[in-house]
């Protein structure tokens, strides 16, 4: 008994082993189909096609009217998904095109045929059980009426022209005469200004307008009781504009989300289908720049960065899934760049908070989403630029947290292993100096210990830029103060009480060290102060950049003049900090001291004018003087190389209207090398060698970093033959080209040497080979017109066909 009960027992054992196995077995099956918790998977299993309006019924179907727009939707079974994958299709003549990929359909037809459309949607593959049948029937008014031009651009309405190039402008009458039925009568008038007089009744109208103003023409269209009017202005002025600031509208396919100086926009999508999205550019000066200038559109997503190929002043494209960026450059003037977020609702709830952690940097608005090693660089300087520091204990503990909550796009990993991560290269783009100790790390729900963000900080390792004073004792320099210039302190009476940058934006976040003031001048914000002390003593910084601009610019004067002065005074007021460079410290030691900073150039809080920087203060200083008076300039940072030596070394690059010829390009300016002294003699000569120059014109001297901002610079301007020394008659440019007089010297030279000498006056030159080849062969041309044997010729450039030399007389 006791053994067949155990033989029982052990039958039961194994029945129910192998019955809880089949049952364990058909739980997971069932988790494949219904999921985990027993609930089927949602699932399409049937579709139809539903009129949702702007059509009549028809016999066997509906009439769409011609230019009028009608509603489709699909309409799926219980259970399904809340995204779906549709598709639209117009079945005609046997072909099926597809047409659409939004849940619902809106569609017009612009053309009148006697055909049958049929309409069906699919949705994950499934296709509708229906069709909706539509019959087409004349429109019974005029739609899309407009005036174009086969001659120029419209833009707003405007036609522009030059009063130099006046031409004629043809105008064509559009409406929908493809919709209208067979024969129908629509009477054209075209009229000019303010007189009532019909000039044209034929479908196209030429105009020419005879001299600066602007012209207005008027189309009249009548379609029985139906009348459609436009105008169109012709613009003509003196000349065109160049552009002083260029801005991005989202016309359609976005509503705006968050704040600060720009706005980002967002668009609720599904994952596969977005809505197009319409960019206008707009510039100032209003109706004074040339509209018909190509537009280059830069987009940067999750796919990469393209430029577009429709150079117009408005695009339409569709954009990525998550963060699109976009970006205009017309005429060298860029704009901020434009944010768009095309998410679910699903994705846009989980990144919102990300989305809206916004800072501004170089291009405009950025966040805290980081999609891509673009991001991640500005990021990091962001990081850095605003001392996000955080202090550590004796442990390593943090002991007062700055971290800034970031999250990534699901296709970039900001610490993807390899050789080199995407935080390493952002470091590696940094371009400040010191000691840079970054931490990352997740941060965790407490209660679930589930990692949900990044988080970054810089740790109190971190050695950065603190300009304390200067370094002492300095080596004595001497500045040459007989040189030309042209800036002087002005009158009182002469003295603005306001500055260009005071009619910008705001910068959104207070200042409190010199790096960011000045890079916040140079993209063109009014830098904001609070109370606390590092930001005062700032103010007082700015201050001090705003008098030099006051006490010697004025609104009157150029872009080239005020740039001129910019660079005369840096190079004339500022001695280069030899002692500093001697003095060969590391870059962690000379952090404290002001000559890499404006705290070199300007004075401090107390008012005290130190006037000793080396390369990356002069560089910073011209970025914030240029930046007071709305003119572009950057910091271009790389090495330098001198009679073969390399070395670290920064200057700037400058956007401005050379001539007035209404375009702006890039320039490059050195002050480093504008006065330059030699070893034995610590005498600094203003000198122009390297005052808006080209590219290849510094191609053997200057090498930029491969992170450094560097525009290129390829319009060639003649400083020298541009510059005409008033001598009463004997007005004279800096270029001597010509050999003229019976001694075989010249003329022009004659004239320069002797107004320098008698003027008291270090003279700057260019000379053609031509007139001399040498230094000594220039000494013995001067010598036959001065008769004074006591000058000193410094050869400062050297080329095949013309030399660069200062003159000095003792």
């Amino acid at each position: 008994d006791i053994m067949r009960k155990r033989l029982a027992k052990g039958i039961l054992t194994a029945l129910l082993i192998a019955i809880l196995a089949t049952t364990l077995s058909a739980c997971s099956l069932l988790d494949d189909i219904f999921g985990g918790d027993n609930t089927p998977k949602p699932k399409v299993t049937s579709v139809l096609t539903i009129y949702e309006g702007g059509l009549e019924e028809g016999e066997d179907g509906y009439i769409a009217t011609v230019g009028q727009e009608f509603s489709l939707s699909a309409k799926l079974n219980i259970g399904a998904p809340d995204q779906a994958d549709y598709k639209w299709y117009m079945l005609v003549d046997g072909q099926k095109t597809q047409i659409g990929k939004e849940k619902t359909l809106r569609y017009t037809f612009d053309n009148y045929t006697e055909k049958t459309y049929q309409f069906f949607a699919t949705a994950d593959g499934v296709q509708s059980t229906n069709k909706v049948t539509i019959r087409l029937a004349y429109a019974t008014t005029l739609v899309d009426t407009a005036i174009s031009s086969t001659s120029h651009l419209i833009h707003d309405g405007i036609i522009q022209q030059s009063i130099n190039e006046i031409t004629k402008v043809r105008l064509h009458a559009e409406w929908n005469q493809n919709a209208l039925p067979e024969g129908a009568e629509v009477s054209v008038a075209w009229s000019v200004g303010d007189n009532p007089t019909v000039e044209s009744t034929d479908l196209d109208f030429e105009y020419t307008p005879i001299g600066v103003g602007t012209y207005e023409i008027h189309l009249t269209l009548t379609y029985g009781e139906d009348v459609a009017k436009h105008s169109v202005k012709i613009l003509v002025i003196e000349g065109f504009s160049a552009v002083s600031t260029a801005s991005l509208i989202l016309e359609e396919g976005g509503i705006p989300f968050g704040s600060g100086v720009e706005t980002q926009y967002y668009q609720e999508v599904s994952s596969e289908h977005r809505s197009e999205i319409t960019v206008s550019l707009s510039t100032t000066p209003i109706g004074e720049t040339d509209y018909e200038s190509p537009v280059k559109w830069i987009v940067r997503d999750r796919d990469g960065e393209r430029v577009l190929e429709d150079t117009s002043r408005q695009v339409t494209f569709e954009p990525a899934y998550g963060e699109t960026i976009i970006k205009a450059v017309v005429e060298n003037v860029a704009t901020k760049h434009l944010v768009l977020f095309a998410f679910t609702d699903g994705d846009y709830q989980y990144n919102k908070k990300y989305m809206e952690n916004v800072y501004v940097w170089e291009d405009g608005v950025e966040n805290a989403y980081i999609t891509d090693q673009t991001d991640t660089n500005r990021f990091i300087k962001y990081v850095v630029s605003t001392r996000q520091i955080s202090e550590t204990d004796s442990t390593g503990a943090i002991v007062n947290p700055k971290p800034f909550e970031f999250n990534t796009a699901s296709n970039f990993d900001f610490v993807e292993s390899g050789s080199q991560t995407e935080l390493d290269i952002a470091l590696h783009a940094i371009d400040e100096s010191g000691l840079v100790s970054i931490r990352t790390g997740w941060k965790y729900n407490q209660v679930s210990g589930e990692k949900f963000d990044y988080m970054l900080y810089m740790t109190d390792n971190s050695r950065l830029m603190n300009p304390q004073s200067n370094y002492s004792p300095a080596t004595e320099v001497t500045q040459d103060e007989t040189a030309i210039v042209n800036f002087k302190k002005l009158e009182d009476s002469q003295k603005r009480t306001m500055l260009p940058i005071d009619d910008n934006p705001q910068y959104t976040t207070p200042i409190t060290n010199s790096q960011m003031l000045y890079r916040v001048l140079g993209w063109g914000y009014r830098p904001l102060f609070d109370s606390s002390a590092e930001s005062q003593k700032m103010q007082a910084l700015y201050d001090s950049i705003r008098q030099v601009a006051l006490d010697y610019i004025t609104d009157e004067m150029s872009e080239y003049e005020k740039t001129l002065i910019i660079y005369e005074w840096i190079a004339q007021k500022v001695d280069y900090d030899y002692a500093v460079v001697e003095a060969n410290f590391t870059n962690y030691e000379s952090l404290d001291f002001n000559a890499f900073s404006l705290e070199g150039v300007f004075s401090n809080a107390d008012g005290e004018g130190y006037g000793q920087a080396v390369c990356d203060g002069r560089a910073k200083a011209f970025v914030a003087l240029c930046g007071v008076e709305d003119i572009t300039a950057v910091r271009v940072t790389g090495n330098s190389k001198i009679d073969g030596v390399e070395e670290r070394h920064a200057w700037n690059k400058v956007l401005i209207d050379i001539n007035g010829d209404g375009k702006r390009e890039w320039f490059m300016c050195d002050t480093t090398w504008s006065d330059r002294s030699s070893a034995s003699d610590r005498t600094e000569r203003l000198n122009k060698q390297y005052f808006l120059v080209t590219d290849s014109y510094i191609a053997n001297t200057h090498f930029a970093d491969d992170s450094s901002y560097n525009p290129v610079c390829n319009t060639k301007f003649d400083y020298y033959a541009n510059t005409i020394i008033e001598n009463g008659d004997n007005d004279f440019d800096l270029f001597i080209d010509k050999k003229d007089s019976i001694l075989g010297g010249s003329d022009e030279l004659d004239r320069a040497v002797n107004y320098a000498e008698s003027n008291g006056i270090m003279l700057e030159i260019k000379v053609s080979t031509s007139v001399c080849d040498t230094a000594n062969e220039l000494k013995l041309l001067i010598l036959k017109y001065t008769y004074n044997s006591s000058v000193d010729i410094y050869t400062i450039a050297s080329a095949s066909n013309y030399n660069i030399y200062t003159i000095v007389f003792n």
